[in-house]
């Protein structure tokens, strides 16, 4: 499948109790079961606003145009960027009336 996946379990047919379900593949790294979380990481935001911190000029999303077949160079965003954006889409979100 990938370089960085290892399969842990079989694919198993459908029985009574169970539906179907395909095997069970994870991160090499965690082949022997989850991996522990750093202390202060609780949540994919914790790990994403702390890259942020660490690596604010980085390149994150990037994009390019193509034109008559040819596609251009990459346009990029910055970890800070995107942080930055996603706390006014939150913002939004959170005026619109949802709540966590």
């Amino acid at each position: 499948m990938s370089d960085y996946t290892v399969k842990v379990e079989e694919a198993r047919p459908a029985n009574k109790q169970k539906p179907a379900a395909g095997p069970v593949y994870r991160y090499i790294y965690a082949k022997d079961g989850l991996m522990k979380l750093p202390a202060g990481m609780e949540s994919p935001w914790d790990f994403f606003s702390e890259s942020v911190k660490r690596n604010p000029k980085s390149h994150m999303l990037g994009c390019r145009q193509s034109t008559d077949g040819k596609v251009g160079p990459y346009t990029w965003l910055t970890c800070e960027e995107v942080y930055d954006a996603s706390l006014q889409i939150g913002s939004v979100i959170r005026r619109c009336g949802v709540n966590p």
